[in-house]
């Protein structure tokens, strides 16, 4: 027997509905195969119980907001 977990990032739920269609159509007759749709902002609500942080996370954060120096307002003297 085996137990694993997987993710799959869906941009939309149309996404998310053709992953769910594909893992039916792939699961075989004797398997059992679950899954759980939770969105972006459901996720972000998750909370750490021990506190600690890879380094993916500690320099991830939510703010999808990027200002690149030296494009607005510069006059080029």
């Amino acid at each position: 027997m085996q137990y694993s977990v997987y993710s799959k990032l869906c941009i939309n739920s149309n996404s998310a509905d053709t992953a769910a269609k594909k893992a039916r159509s792939s699961c075989p007759s004797d398997g059992d195969i679950r899954f759980l749709v939770i969105t972006e902002g459901q996720y972000q609500k998750i909370v750490n119980v021990n506190d600690t942080y890879s380094l993916q996370e500690k320099v991830t954060n939510t703010s999808r907001t990027i200002i690149i120096g030296g494009m607005n307002n510069e006059s080029g003297k």
